[in-house]
Formats: structure tokens, sequence, C-alpha cells
């Protein structure tokens, strides 16, 4: 089960890399503190315990430097955010990642465009690191 933020699709490959097929995500509305992680979520389902995830994010970016830009990754509800995490590929259309499920198997939150800074005001001034 993949669950998304609407325009992100995030197709889920476990450990074998076999590629997960006829699923169609979801796309859900949820809230966060968007000057911490950035107004785009993308949610993936671990369904099993395994030393590594891959996940391919396609995606939408207007920035010249997606591979550049930092993606976070956290179990879904968990502060602590996952260490082990490895960008294999990123581009303005898609990217890939892998990620170790230290949490084990449940739903993990990919933060792909979090920024600093802050939108408060009537001209926001935020960086994505």
């Amino acid at each position: 089960m993949i669950r998304c933020v609407p325009a992100f699709v995030a197709t889920l490959v476990l450990a074998s890399f076999a590629t997960a097929h006829g699923q169609e995500p979801a796309h859900l509305v949820a809230r966060w503190n968007p000057d911490s992680f950035g107004n785009h979520r993308i949610v993936v389902a671990v369904a099993e315990s395994t030393t590594a995830v891959r996940a391919h994010l396609s995606w939408r970016r207007r920035d010249r430097h997606p591979e550049a830009k930092r993606i976070l990754v956290y179990p879904a509800g968990d502060s602590a955010r996952v260490r082990n995490v490895r960008v294999v590929s990123a581009s303005q259309m898609s990217g890939d990642l892998a990620f170790e499920p230290a949490a084990g198997p449940g739903e993990y939150w990919i933060y792909d465009m979090p920024y600093t800074g802050s939108v408060k005001s009537n001209y926001p001034k935020i960086t994505y690191p």
C-alpha cells in the first residue's frame, strides 16, 4: 500500500528489488510543520522486516538541481530521523532512493523538499538545503 500527497507517486521496491505493479496510490491531505519539513511528503508503506527499501518517487520539480537537495526520511509518527538514506538518482521528473527501515515494518514519511526560513511574512525567505 502506497499513499502520497497530491501530484506525487511513490513505488515501493523491497530489498529483493521486485517492483510492485498495479497499485494506484491514494492522494491524501495531511498536516505537519512545513517550516521543518517543507510542503511535500510521500508516504511509503514497508510491508515486512528488511534491511533495505528502494523507492521510486515520481514528481515534477522546478528546481534545477534536485540531486543536490536534502531528502528526509522518518518512521511515521516518530521524531527519530532515518540516518541511513542514499539518493540513488534524482532529476526534475523522478528520484530513486534507498533507505534502511530501522523501525521495522510500517509507514515511512519522505520529505523531498524541506526548507529553512519562514513563509510567515508577505515576502517569504526560504532556502532548500
